[in-house]
């Protein structure tokens, strides 16, 4: 199982972890059982699979609320609530976050109950909840500011890009740039504030920021934000009627 899962053969992992599942079963080997189901379960996630993993990840947090085992839990909630992403089941994937989150608040355990906010934040964001999703990474952002961390960093990046999509360019513009302040690699930050201006028809700044993304990105070998970054960059000049300018960006 294994093997074949090393080497992305998840259909065929799936086959033999279930037969090793049911050894494990028969020899009484709990935890060894334990294990397998998981392997099996991600597995079919792997394969795409989705209800059948989704139905096994059920059974192992079954076992794992029956034994109090908190860890196990918040690990297997996190996977049922991404298997119901795949299926674009919102609401039950809100669901599972937020049990997450009860459970870390129980334990008092803020770095557990701040990446479920997250999450909530992001599941809010695809459903095009964009009012949820800034109270979520509010609620985050509170947390991580308790205890520094880089990941606050993140949050304002999100928070950034909730209160854009709700058209409040102000304040994701305000937490863009505390974004900027604490990140190693500068260039995704600096190229959503370039955008931020070229969608507001503030091209100045839509260039100097862009030109920083494309340094930084070149810099951190993000091929991705160079890329975008390329895209921007010729809508820009194109606006500032640079056609031959623009041509280069786009090749």
């Amino acid at each position: 199982g294994n093997i074949y899962n090393r080497e992305l053969y998840f259909s065929k992992a799936a086959k033999y972890f279930q037969q090793g599942a049911l050894l494990a079963q028969q020899l009484g080997d709990e935890p060894a059982f334990r294990n397998i189901q998981w392997l099996t379960a991600n597995a079919l996630l792997e394969d795409g699979k989705f209800n059948e993993a989704h139905t096994a990840f059920l059974k192992l947090l079954e076992t794992h609320e029956a034994a109090g085992r908190y860890e196990e839990q918040v690990r297997t909630l996190e996977k049922l609530a991404e298997t119901c992403l795949d299926l674009s089941n919102f609401k039950k994937a809100v669901d599972y976050y937020l049990k997450i989150k009860q459970l870390a608040e129980r334990k008092k355990d803020t770095t557990t109950a701040a990446t479920a906010l997250n999450n909530l934040g992001f599941t809010s964001n695809r459903q095009q909840d964009f009012q949820a999703a800034v109270d979520y990474f509010t609620q985050a952002e509170v947390i991580y500011a308790a205890k520094p961390s880089a990941k606050t960093n993140y949050v304002y990046t999100n928070l950034a890009i909730a209160y854009n999509n709700l058209g409040e360019s102000r304040l994701s513009l305000q937490n863009l740039q505390k974004a900027d302040n604490g990140l190693d690699d500068k260039s995704y930050v600096q190229h959503l504030i370039a955008s931020i201006y070229l969608k507001n028809k503030d091209i100045y700044n839509a260039l100097k920021y862009n030109e920083l993304a494309i340094g930084s990105a070149k810099k951190s070998k993000n091929m991705q934000v160079e890329c975008d970054a390329f895209e921007a960059a010729s809508q820009i000049y194109t606006q500032l009627f640079e056609y031959d300018k623009a041509l280069d960006f786009y090749k």
